[in-house]
């Protein structure tokens, strides 16, 4: 995938910024406090609809705006446009082409974005769980059907313990099967 153009505005210290990447590797350059993380922390949110610094979004957007907007023109074969506004009070909308996306995971599927910070280092010092959520997001990248298997998956796994919970075992075997079905996928 080649990003042709980026803009954003209001977007931490970045009241407006408009950017033509060349085509091969980019370096940001500049001084403490100019808005290069937050210039990466603003590709990610467009990638993912997220921050990777917060959870918050009246942090990253502008201090007196009420909202914030990311841009970028993409070409993976044929060009692409996608825009994401964001709001203090977290209602989000997110376009490709013109057309609204009604979800987060279809956004996620155009741009596949890692970043790579200190706190990374948590994928080997960490739990099985969190290299576990690393290889899904890889998976969800690479085999575009598995975003449906890996939610069948995790409906059936959740009422399969739901029902161990509450001992109703009646039902069981029908979550059981179900559970390993998707697994075997």
């Amino acid at each position: 995938m080649i990003l042709e153009r980026v803009e954003v505005s209001n977007f931490r210290n970045l009241t407006s910024l408009s950017l033509l990447p060349a085509a091969g590797l980019n370096i940001l350059e500049g001084k403490n406090g100019s808005g290069k993380t937050s210039f990466l922390e603003a590709l990610h949110m467009l990638a993912m609809a997220r921050s990777f610094r917060t959870i918050k979004t009246a942090k990253v957007v502008q201090y007196g705006k009420d909202h914030l907007l990311l841009f970028a023109q993409f070409k993976e074969g044929t060009p692409h446009r996608v825009g994401l506004q964001r709001f203090t009070d977290n209602r989000m909308q997110i376009k490709l082409d013109g057309k609204l996306l009604h979800s987060r995971s279809e956004l996620v599927q155009l741009l596949p974005l890692q970043v790579i910070t200190p706190e990374s280092i948590t994928l080997l010092t960490g739990s099985p769980g969190e290299r576990r959520q690393y290889l899904d997001w890889m998976m969800f990248h690479v085999e575009p059907s598995f975003h449906t298997t890996w939610s069948h998956y995790q409906r059936y796994l959740k009422q399969r313990n739901a029902l161990l919970r509450d001992g109703r075992k009646r039902e069981l075997s029908f979550w059981t099967k179900g559970l390993i079905e998707q697994g075997k996928e």
